[in-house]
């Protein structure tokens, strides 16, 4: 399977050296190795656990094509951490990143149907991932219109594991959905410095029962808000807002909801400060609600705090509230720094426990060494308290912190488009 992966790129890419009349060729590769020191990341470590290392690695190839109104793209990627598989396996451990065809219409309207990233917006709800070793991608339909000013898309989705004969359940790790329908509109003005954009999404949720069962009840969640930027000569603004209705995968009704601000301040031409505050509602347990949002399917590293305490598998019921300030200065044209500050309390709370879940400093340095190749590191701790120990499990007397440093190189190889 690995040869053949390879020698169908291979192949693609020497017809496109020859065939400039036949379209426009692009070929992209990208490996990335990132190198992580655990110590308290993802979770509160207990007495005697001793601190994880390993390196784990990207490798993806990706081949675009476009000829008029019609374009294609496949990348294909192998994923995993050194030494996870012999150095002698014929194990095949590659996956499809992205396969897709796009046909545009009417020089602003498309139609993008295939296995492709969806990200909008700041990606808080949807994102692709990046920060993952394997990304994220979605088995979609997309229809848009691409204006000067406005933009709308609207997504479809339909999952399954496998092809059935009879019925058919699907089932997810991860909490996929089984379907789902969004909407999402942009508009940004011509060269305004405010914009805003509007998303709704419904998604049909599998019920929990569907693990071990060959038929269950499909329900169905609603999520809708919005997302407003304002730049200002030196002052930067943002707002989101969210809410959530319908069942959860157990049947529980669902009202929760989201608030996110942030205000960015440049104090001088290298060096800005960031102020903000994230709240997602949670609930107490006491009237039968589900009254925690979903965070989704977003890029939730970039949110949160980079210890990844807090995603969309792993956000405490109680919710989370978490305030944050981000000094950020560029040294250097190809180096820039942060450190950011969190605070984390719970979303409501929890008897018996104050609110206060703990505080977290982040580090981070990027050098861009040549326009192929990026070296970035950071280094995170953690200072958690008895209410996070509670809710996390782990020790929160002990030292939690994380280091990682990682290599991506990402060149175009070839290009034959008309400069």
């Amino acid at each position: 399977m690995k040869k053949l992966i390879f020698a169908s790129f291979a192949l693609i890419a020497t017809v496109a050296v020859y065939a400039q009349d036949y379209g426009e060729f692009t070929v992209d590769a990208q490996l990335r190795a990132r190198g992580e020191y655990r110590n308290g990341q993802g979770k509160l470590r207990s007495e005697g656990d001793k601190p994880a290392l390993f390196i784990n690695e990207r490798a993806r190839l990706g081949v675009g094509w476009e000829k008029g109104i019609l374009s294609l793209k496949v990348s294909a990627q192998h994923t995993g951490v050194w030494g996870d598989e012999s150095q002698t396996t014929n194990k095949s451990s590659f996956s499809v990143n992205e396969a897709w065809a796009k046909l545009k219409f009417a020089k602003v309207g498309f139609v993008q149907l295939g296995r492709q990233a969806l990200s909008y917006d700041d990606e808080r709800l949807l994102g692709a991932l990046d920060w993952a070793v394997t990304g994220r991608a979605h088995d979609a339909l997309k229809l848009g219109y691409n204006g000067p000013a406005h933009q709308v898309h609207g997504v479809v989705s339909f999952n399954q594991n496998k092809e059935s004969v009879i019925g058919g359940t699907y089932y997810d790790n991860i909490s996929s959905y089984k379907n789902m329908q969004m909407v999402w509109y942009h508009y940004s003005g011509n060269n305004s410095p405010f914009q805003a954009s509007l998303l709704a999404m419904n998604q049909g949720v599998e019920g929990a029962e569907a693990k071990d069962n060959s038929t269950s009840k499909t329900y169905y969640m609603q999520t809708f808000g919005t997302h407003l930027t304002l730049k200002a000569g030196k002052f930067g603004a943002s707002a989101s807002g969210y809410l959530q209705t319908g069942k959860d995968n157990k049947g529980a009704s669902v009202m929760a909801w989201l608030a996110a601000a942030s205000l960015k301040y440049q104090v001088v031409a290298p060096f800005c400060l960031t102020l903000g505050e994230d709240y997602v509602s949670g609930s107490d347990g006491t009237d039968g609600k589900n009254k925690t949002f979903n965070v989704l399917y977003g890029t939730h590293h970039k949110f949160y705090g980079a210890m990844d305490y807090f995603n969309n598998s792993t956000m405490p019921k109680c919710g989370l509230s978490d305030t944050y300030l981000t000094a950020a200065v560029v040294a250097h044209p190809k180096v820039d720094l942060s450190a950011t500050y969190h605070y984390f309390a719970t979303g409501v709370k929890m008897e018996g426990f104050d609110r206060t879940l703990g505080s977290e400093l982040d580090l981070q340095v990027n050098w861009k060494v040549i326009p192929y190749v990026t070296l970035q590191g950071g280094y995170s701790i953690m200072g958690a308290t008895k209410t996070m120990e509670a809710i996390k499990g782990g020790n929160c007397s002990r030292w939690q912190d994380w280091a990682w440093v990682s290599l991506n190189v990402n060149p175009r190889i070839f290009s034959n488009k008309k400069k």
